[in-house]
């Protein structure tokens, strides 16, 4: 126990080196996800750290050159640029200092930070405006201070509905609806990171590169511009949306069939519990505010019942499974490892892939299981949904009563 407690106070050092996406989630083991909840003395010890005079400006502005901010905009935008920066230091200071708190209380105070965000979003819009202006075409993105925001307060949203599943805070009748709420803000980052890492592939100072047919045709359906060769945590991104979405899937299947236990009053309250769940995220202004109807009309496609029995669904829910473990394959082959400081654990993406692909597998495993048992008619099934081998993914396991 005290190894571990010493290991922890070490690890404190190193957090002034992290860059801010990893300080946002606690930057070591005093607050990882997958571990315990954090110890009082390195949590007070990575506060304080945290709390150095200038470091949250640093750290600011190292993450903002990533997002393809320019720094000569310092000098060149001084006003806007110090305007911005100060209102973003007193938020980003506080979401350091939740960082390092228990779960319980990162929960709660999470709800009160999107207000602040849809502040900042709408100073990061001005400022991008001025950019715009004064540098012209020399400006790599055309929205750099808005997509970092953005980042940021998606990155929070997602944070605070994974931390319910460690709460244990949802019956099962609801997990299909936060798996489909989140499926959505992890649309909303991959399509920002992508057209990030599109823009960071563009020569510097020169003419941009033409987009091939195959792109054009992509940012025409909608799906924005894609890097050529993006990094490992992007293809993460992606495997870990297919698996909520398939999820989303196979679990609206499972509820329509009364095969998962759900408490009667909390299926016929979902409404109630849409509002409870989602109202702190409404604070912030999305490019789409998904409502409870919207919900209802993919819950209904999921759920139909067709001459099929249902087997449609089980096949959208085995492509997504299936797109997850192919973008996993894509990462695993990787020769070098991603080296990029969007990525916010310290464990490497090939790591943390692990745990996700046996989850792929697993519920692949489930959906095989309810197909066979569809093609021959096969009555008292029992299904279990728990996290078996991530603290938020959901393994589904199928027997026979």
């Amino acid at each position: 126990m005290w190894s571990s407690h010493i290991q922890e106070l070490l690890q404190c050092r190193s957090l002034t080196t992290l860059p801010l996406q990893q300080l946002l989630e606690g930057g070591s083991a005093v607050a990882r996800k997958v571990a315990a909840e954090p110890n009082i003395l390195p949590r007070s010890v990575g506060q304080l750290c945290a709390s150095q005079e200038g470091f949250v400006r640093k750290v600011m502005l190292d993450s903002l050159q990533l997002h393809l901010f320019p720094c000569e905009a310092l000098q060149h935008c001084k006003r806007a640029t110090d305007t911005f920066l100060a209102h973003s230091e007193s938020l980003f200071g506080h979401l350091l200092k939740l960082a390092h708190a228990n779960r319980a209380r990162r929960f709660r105070r999470l709800a009160h930070v999107f207000t602040d965000f849809n502040a900042l979003q709408h100073e990061a819009w001005r400022l991008d405006e001025d950019l715009k202006q004064t540098f012209g075409a020399n400006l790599r993105h055309p929205r750099p201070c808005w997509v970092w925001i953005m980042e940021h307060c998606l990155e929070m949203m997602i944070a605070k509905l994974l931390l319910g599943f460690e709460l244990d805070l949802y019956d099962q009748a609801e997990l299909h609806m936060i798996y489909w709420y989140i499926d959505y803000l992890y649309g909303l980052r991959l399509y920002n990171l992508n057209e990030l890492y599109h823009a960071k592939e563009q020569p510097v100072g020169g003419g941009k590169k033409k987009a091939t047919v195959r792109q054009k045709d992509h940012a025409m359906r909608g799906g924005g511009l894609r890097p050529r060769n993006p990094p490992g945590f992007l293809l993460l991104l992606e495997a870990t949306q297919s698996t909520v979405r398939g999820l989303f899937r196979l679990l609206a299947f499972c509820l329509r069939r009364n095969l998962l236990a759900a408490p009667a009053a909390a299926t016929e309250g979902l409404a109630q519990r849409f509002v409870l769940r989602f109202r702190a995220l409404e604070q912030f202004r999305l490019p789409h505010l998904p409502s409870y109807r919207d919900f209802e009309q993919s819950s209904a496609s999921a759920q139909q019942t067709p001459p099929d029995g249902g087997r449609v669904v089980l096949d959208a829910a085995q492509a997504s499974f299936a797109d997850s473990a192919t973008l996993l394959e894509r990462l695993g082959a990787a020769r070098h490892p991603d080296d990029s400081q969007h990525w916010p654990y310290q464990e490497s993406p090939q790591d943390t892939a692990k745990a996700l692909k046996r989850v792929v597998v697993a519920n692949q495993l489930a959906v095989t299981k309810l197909m066979r048992a569809l093609d021959s008619a096969e009555k008292g099934l029992q299904v279990e949904a728990s996290p078996t081998h991530h603290p938020y993914l959901m393994s589904i396991r199928v027997t026979t009563a």
